[in-house]
């Protein structure tokens, strides 16, 4: 079992870089980099339920289907982003498939979306 747990780590590894990371006393805001996307990513401590930001920019088309890890038509653009450059809030997913923001519940949402924009930006 740890052999495919190790091998998945590898392969996990080519697949996505940290290419930044924003810390402060509060809160971290991390950038991945995928071959045709990036993902700004960062967790609300504190807030119920809990809540994922995510920000995805792709050369793709769509990201593909969102098998309703997210609402579509949140516009995350109306509040502030804690940790958030103001450049790094985009439209919601109704408006651009290709750059948009969007909340996710939990880390298992997390991991799936991230598994779609993979899929999707092979």
């Amino acid at each position: 079992m740890s052999d495919q747990v190790n091998m998945y780590g590898e392969w996990l590894k080519a697949e996505i870089k940290v290419s930044e990371a924003y810390h402060n006393h509060k809160e971290t805001v991390v950038k991945l980099k995928m071959k045709n996307a990036e993902l700004i990513v960062k967790y609300d401590f504190g807030t119920f339920p809990e809540t994922w930001t995510v920000s995805t920019k792709s050369s793709t088309a769509h990201v593909g289907p969102t098998l309703g890890l997210f609402n579509r038509k949140t516009d995350v653009r109306l509040r502030t982003v804690s940790g958030f450059e103001p450049g790094w809030v985009y439209p919601p997913y109704c408006e651009s498939q290709t750059r948009f923001s969007c909340e996710l519940q939990d880390e298992w949402d997390l991991a799936a979306f991230i598994r779609l924009v993979l899929n999707e930006d092979s």
